[in-house]
């Protein structure tokens, strides 16, 4: 029988990149992709220091001749697709009133538009087949808009509508199967370039609510030590990818979970949500 495939986007940096690691080692056939194919050295570094074989693809998610050239050279290639990993994805850090019209694109471009491309390329495979997994990282902040995050909210929001609609005939149909990972707080080149790039100095006001938000963040410890590794968030997915019928969403962190069960607690995997709209 041959090996299971996948393409995971956005592989250059952080979860894309553990991603990558951890399925080629589960003896899946991994297509790692990513925008900036400078970026391949490191992912080919490791790779051939734990002896995986990785095939290291350049894909820019928000065009989409790129995205349908991408992935029917693999189907082309491997004759199956098992997993879609829509990792790809770009932060904004910042008051709204300083968002530019080229920053907006790029958020959704990439966080919405490539999720989009890359889902419907893959789709009619997996429909085909009758089976595949299609997993879309989402964030807390898909589900609780946070403070200056207004713009990177907005993307996720969509992304957790877009899932939970595909969901609903699509999984019973066809055998295709759609989870959200709702991560927490992550320490990767994401998150600090997104602060990194902030205009949040630039008003007065705005910046004492930072200065604020970061003292609370400080002196609450259990928001201190929440921070995970690529490498554990990961782990998480890759259990979830191994379960015969996963969950709609889970949250990667108890601090995710406490943040968001204001809006999960009557439904935290999203399966009574999925039953509701579910259409057999």
């Amino acid at each position: 029988m041959k090996p299971k495939v996948a393409v995971i986007t956005g592989a250059s940096t952080g979860l894309g990149f553990s991603l990558a690691l951890q399925m080629a080692s589960q003896g899946i056939t991994t297509y790692a992709t990513m925008r900036d194919f400078n970026k391949k050295r490191l992912l080919e570094s490791f790779a051939r220091r734990k002896k995986l074989d990785i095939n290291i693809t350049p894909l820019d998610v928000a065009n989409p001749g790129d995205v349908s050239t991408c992935i029917e050279g693999i189907i082309a290639e491997e004759g199956r697709l098992d997993y879609l990993i829509n990792n790809a994805g770009v932060g904004y850090f910042g008051a709204l009133e300083f968002l530019t019209e080229d920053e907006f694109d790029k958020v959704f471009s990439v966080n919405v538009k490539g999720a989009f491309f890359c889902t419907q390329a893959v789709l009619p495979q997996m429909r085909q087949q009758k089976s595949g997994r299609i997993v879309n990282i989402s964030s807390v902040c898909g589900l609780v808009g946070m403070p200056f995050q207004e713009l990177y909210s907005a993307s996720k929001f969509a992304i957790e509508g877009f899932t939970e609609a595909l969901a609903s005939y699509l999984q019973p149909e066809f055998n295709i199967h759609f989870t959200l990972v709702e991560a927490g707080q992550m320490s990767t080149e994401f998150g600090h370039n997104a602060i990194k790039n902030s205009t949040l100095t630039k008003v007065k006001e705005y910046k004492e609510i930072l200065k604020k938000i970061q003292r609370r963040s400080k002196i609450d410890k259990f928001a201190h030590d929440s921070v995970q590794s690529a490498d554990l968030v990961a782990e998480q997915v890759m259990l979830c990818l191994l379960q015969e019928r996963p969950p709609l969403r889970f949250r990667t962190s108890d601090w995710a979970e406490q943040m968001c069960k204001f809006k999960t607690q009557a439904d935290p995997d999203g399966k009574q949500q999925y039953k509701a709209l579910c259409v057999e």
